[in-house]
């Protein structure tokens, strides 16, 4: 969680911000898949409080990132 930002309608507003990190590589290549399910439902079985705030109120955005090192060892985060 930190305090990143978003700007509209003249308003700054902070927001949080929750990481789901996969814990282990997969392989690169084309078409590869993220199965999201298992993400929401660890998050929606959290103290986070998603179930009693109400997610479903609130924005949601869904970023996919993928990085690695330089012999393409890749690693998939997603960040919500």
């Amino acid at each position: 969680r930190n305090g990143a930002q978003y700007c509209g309608n003249g308003d700054n507003r902070q927001f949080k911000q929750y990481w789901s990190v996969r814990r282990s590589p997969t392989s690169t290549g084309s078409n590869q898949e993220l199965d999201f399910g298992p993400h929401a439902n660890r998050w929606d079985n959290s103290d986070l409080g998603f179930k009693t705030n109400g997610i479903a109120n609130g924005y949601q955005i869904l970023a996919i990132e993928v990085f690695g090192d330089a012999n393409l060892n890749h690693k998939g985060a997603v960040d919500l």
